[in-house]
């Protein structure tokens, strides 16, 4: 079946999802205030994180939370207000952190990141975007204390036991893959799997580019409401039979108006690019100590980091980043340089890390395609793969059934 279809957001998710409708015959459009790709999708670190089986929260780290509270340079940010304004997500959070909800979550994830490159090899062809993705280097995750290290172990041996690749790094071996890395590194993890997009809002404007060329609408207005009958925006309305929910972190309200109430925070995460670095880093590495992730990209290097609670269009404070991202050069010296540019955006955060794929049960004909948290960039091809499915009323290639919509209702599947 084809017909109209309407996508509310358009970062990478919602354009991906638009580019799929588009090319099996729907005359869709796209609905964003901004720019396509311009907010959440613009500035993350680049991962197409196959190695992404690990869930956000775990074992213990309830415990952790006050001492990251009170340190200026912990990548935990959230104000006594935002607290209080966010406490039933961070319960659900915490409770997720069990052996076996963290079990759970990580073998829902498996297979969704076991996906990663089927659906996105295509889509890059497509909008010949291969000019833009790292597929040699993998990732490094590269560990200053040896305790850190050791602790964190058990995360490893759960992705091998999830069929990710990886090897355990000695700290000559981590250096020869990254000869800036200081001397006094304890070592690392290296999954070779993991492709790094090394510009994402050029990648978003070629999709974008491509469903355009292919009789796609990009339409900027503010939407005021979804319903069964399309979206609301202040500019009118746009009809369809088929209506996707890609609005990440902004998506709540609208989901709330077709009977979808998901826990959604917004985790805010910041960045900085550097120009004329001392450091020539080759390798996209995560400084696991610290969170903070480092990507080499085409137009400087992307230090990144920070999981801020706040709302999504709070004003940044590119002061605290600072502090955290300061770190890096601990890690890797002469890292400074000229700072090009500054930014934040709102990760759609759920508490079992988990996205939010599946017909809203109020309407069915609205499809929900948000909470992506940390891997938007990572599940949009396979999310666009799934909506293009339920739009057309196939079976979906991936079982949606842990990241169904109404999972968080107590009538739902399962409670979380």
């Amino acid at each position: 079946m084809s017909g109209k279809a309407a996508i509310l957001g358009a970062g990478v998710v919602g354009l991906a999802c638009g580019l799929a409708l588009r090319r099996a015959g729907f005359d869709v459009t796209i609905v964003d205030r901004g720019a396509p790709g311009e907010a959440c999708s613009l500035g993350n670190a680049g991962h197409l994180g196959t190695g992404s089986v690990v869930p956000i929260a775990t074992p213990g780290l309830w415990k952790q939370v006050p001492a990251l509270l009170r340190d200026p340079t912990s990548p935990l940010k959230v104000s006594p207000g935002d607290l209080v304004a966010n406490l039933p997500w961070f319960l659900r959070f915490l409770a997720n952190g069990t052996n076996a909800r963290v079990e759970r979550n990580a073998a829902a994830l498996a297979p969704i990141v076991g996906r990663v490159h089927k659906t996105w090899a295509p889509i890059l062809e497509e909008v010949a975007a291969l000019d833009l993705v790292d597929r040699e280097h993998g990732l490094m995750h590269v560990f200053r204390g040896a305790a850190a290290m050791e602790k964190s172990r058990w995360a490893y041996e759960l992705r091998e036991r999830y069929g990710v690749r990886l090897q355990r790094l000695t700290p000559d071996q981590a250096r020869e893959r990254e000869p800036c890395l200081s001397e006094d590194i304890a070592g690392g993890w290296h999954m070779p799997d993991v492709w790094t997009v090394k510009h994402p809002l050029r990648l978003s404007q070629r999709i974008a580019a491509r469903f355009e060329a292919l009789g796609g609408t990009i339409r900027r207005a503010t939407a005021t409401g979804v319903d069964a009958r399309g979206i609301r925006t202040a500019d009118g309305r746009v009809e369809a039979d088929i209506i996707v929910l890609a609005a990440g972190a902004w998506s709540t309200p609208f989901a709330e108006a077709v009977g979808v109430r998901v826990p959604l925070a917004a985790e805010r995460g910041y960045h900085v690019m550097l120009e004329g670095s001392n450091a020539p880093v080759r390798q996209t590495m995560l400084l696991a100590d610290r969170r903070v992730s480092v990507s080499p990209m085409l137009h400087g290097i992307r230090i990144s980091s920070l999981a801020e609670y706040a709302h999504p269009d709070a004003p940044p404070d590119h002061g605290m980043a600072a502090r955290v991202l300061g770190g890096a050069e601990t890690v890797i010296p002469g890292l400074g340089g000229k700072v090009a540019s500054r930014w934040v955006g709102p990760r759609p955060s759920t508490p079992d890390s988990l996205p939010v794929i599946g017909r809203a049960p109020l309407a069915p004909n609205v499809l929900c395609a948000f909470g992506h948290g940390h891997l938007g960039l990572t599940m949009a091809a396979l999310t666009a793969e799934a909506v293009l499915e339920l739009a057309q009323g196939r079976p979906t290639s991936l079982d949606l059934t842990h990241v169904a919509p109404t999972r968080f209702h107590w009538w739902g599947r399962r409670a979380a």
